[in-house]
């Protein structure tokens, strides 16, 4: 939108990085060029619907508010997938740092629909799947 930038809510475990540590225990620190700030509220495009808003490492807590989008689309992430435990913003599945599109090759995606920890972490696919997509955040 306009002249905003934005950056996609994804991770690879070295050139962007979420967490190290379970929910980032070490705090901020431990993030490599993340997409989400500290204390802040985030909503869906055109400012209408509250996602959420961040803790003090930049991360939301779960239950969001409401689902990042309206429809139940797969987003990729890379966020480690921990079912049944909750997942914890560390890095998981990646594609091989997104550069793979083999059925073979796995990565993380969530769901887009839910409020869950499920909508960053739902399960892992072949990278050839075609009809996932990725949440950009604005960094205006």
């Amino acid at each position: 939108r306009g002249d905003r930038t934005y950056r996609a809510l994804i991770v690879d475990g070295t050139n962007r990085v979420a967490c190290t540590t379970p929910d980032c225990s070490g705090g901020p620190g431990e993030h490599v060029d993340w997409v989400l700030n500290a204390d802040t509220e985030y909503y869906r495009p055109g400012l209408a619907v509250r996602i959420g808003t961040t803790d003090a490492n930049g991360l939301f807590s779960f239950p969001l508010e409401n689902a990042m989008v309206s429809d139940s689309s797969l987003i990729w992430t890379g966020f480690a997938v921990t079912d049944p435990a909750p997942v914890d913003w560390t890095s998981g599945v990646d594609c091989t740092d997104w550069t793979s599109e083999g059925a073979m090759v796995l990565g993380s995606y969530g769901a887009s629909g839910d409020t869950s920890d499920h909508s960053i972490a739902a399960a892992l696919a072949g990278c050839d799947i075609t009809y996932a997509n990725v949440i950009c955040v604005s960094q205006d």
